[in-house]
């Protein structure tokens, strides 16, 4: 069994402890520990930590102790060539150079610019916790909207993107559905976490631009050109930013409540459906609970909420 330490985001209040508790109900692992912005897992392996899209470090847990020696002596033991050490410490440079001293003693050289390991260290309860970093694959800055070949101004950051596909609680080879997948955001992250992408988009020419993005990332998927209403598509979960305000091609109030009335017919038994929807718009779709709520900032004037529902038996 791993233990692995988590750096969660802090850019949201919630989100990042909800996608991770959504991310292990599905790959499996739980929360061992909590202090301040980190999250200590047991896991079989720490293969899930490359979904996490809130979470800022992950590093397999090495030694928990009060004295820095003590640290230094066992991650030592898992240095392989040159290493440094990071932390998010207050006098973090202070303990920085310490731990670095403690672990030279055992013959490992520093490389401050590009080291072999890199060392986390964190502080809790009058405690250190060390670990070996675990390099996440992430690249969301470069994936933003206006770096794709076909863009719109109201496409959504791909960190969000991503943390609404694992609130869904898929996994890999499930399929995922945007039935108003625009230029494809939610698609891409779902796709290149190893799910089957499925998009809907009234638009012609943003139906076009979709495929022209997903296959921009090498990523395939069915995307269907038509009145999201229309469709006759189940999938394993429903992801989407419902359409709204100016960017909206219909009466986005009526768009709204005429899907999430509908929702339940997209997505099988027991499937979750994430939709992003205007602050204050209550609408539950049929047969389905409420699983929790967030709001999210988009600027000043505009804040967001993450509805995730899961479907339920009628019987």
């Amino acid at each position: 069994m791993n233990k692995i330490i988590l750096e969660l985001s802090r850019e949201h209040e919630a989100l990042p402890k909800a996608e991770l508790a959504a991310v292990l109900e599905v790959e499996g692992g739980r929360v061992t520990c909590e202090f301040s912005n980190i999250a200590i897992v047991e896991s079989e392996n720490h293969n899930f930590v490359n979904r996490l899209a809130f979470t800022k470090s992950a590093a397999l847990f090495v030694a928990k102790s009060g004295d820095i020696s003590d640290i230094g002596k066992e991650v030592s033991k898992h240095i392989n060539g040159t290493f440094a050490v990071r932390t998010r410490l207050k006098k973090s440079e202070t303990i920085e150079k310490e731990l670095g001293a403690e672990i030279a003693k055992y013959g490992h050289k520093v490389n401050l610019k590009n080291p072999d390991t890199k060392v986390v260290c964190f502080k809790n309860e009058g405690k250190y916790v060390a670990g070996i970093d675990i390099h996440l694959p992430h690249d969301f800055e470069a994936r933003r909207p206006k770096f794709r070949p076909f863009f719109h101004p109201t496409s959504m950051h791909p960190k969000l993107a991503r943390c609404l596909v694992n609130l869904a609680r898929v996994k890999k080879g499930d399929t995922v559905l945007d039935p108003f997948c625009g230029t494809g955001g939610i698609l891409i992250e779902a796709g290149l976490m190893g799910m089957k992408p499925i998009g809907i988009e009234i638009n012609k020419e943003c139906a076009q631009g979709c495929r022209r993005n997903m296959e921009h990332y090498g990523l395939t998927g069915e995307i269907i050109c038509k009145d999201a209403l229309e469709a006759k598509i189940t999938a394993d979960a429903v992801v989407t930013d419902l359409p709204y305000g100016r960017s909206s091609f219909m009466s986005s109030t009526g768009l709204q409540r005429d899907f999430l009335l509908a929702a339940h017919r997209f997505v099988r038994e027991g499937g979750y459906i994430v939709v992003v929807l205007p602050k204050g718009k209550n609408i539950k779709p049929k047969k389905t609970e409420i699983v929790n709520h967030y709001d999210v900032r988009v600027h000043k004037s505009l804040t967001r909420r993450v509805w995730v529902f899961r479907k339920v038996s009628q019987s």
